[in-house]
């Protein structure tokens, strides 16, 4: 099945529609819809909707850091970032625009 996705990010960067591509995901479920809240002071600052036709997939919630909150170093997350370490199927499907993104916030605290 095709899956339409759409990135909002809260720091202002333009909406990510790929609804042409085609997610990759192992799992046997449709994937879920996400929801970025930073851990620290609450501020949801990333969503993605994932469509399927013309139904939203229900929410996930992942408590990460936000970009304006100072990084944690116990983890390896850039501040910002919504790079899941753990889920290597979302990553690798991540469309150039968010992987440019991501490139941009990994490349700015590591110039700290």
């Amino acid at each position: 099945m095709i899956y339409r996705r759409i990135f909002v990010f809260t720091s202002g960067e333009t909406v990510v529609d790929t609804a042409t591509e085609k997610i990759v995901h192992a799992q046997p479920w449709r994937p879920r819809s996400s929801v970025y809240v930073c851990d620290t002071c609450g501020l949801t600052y990333a969503r993605l909707e994932v469509w399927a036709g013309d139904r939203l997939q229900p929410f996930e919630t992942y408590l990460m850091r936000c970009e304006q909150c100072p990084a944690d170093l116990v983890r390896f997350q850039w501040p910002g970032s919504i790079i899941r370490e753990w889920d290597e199927h979302f990553n690798d499907g991540l469309p150039l625009e968010v992987l440019q993104r991501e490139a941009r916030i990994h490349l700015k605290h590591r110039r700290k």
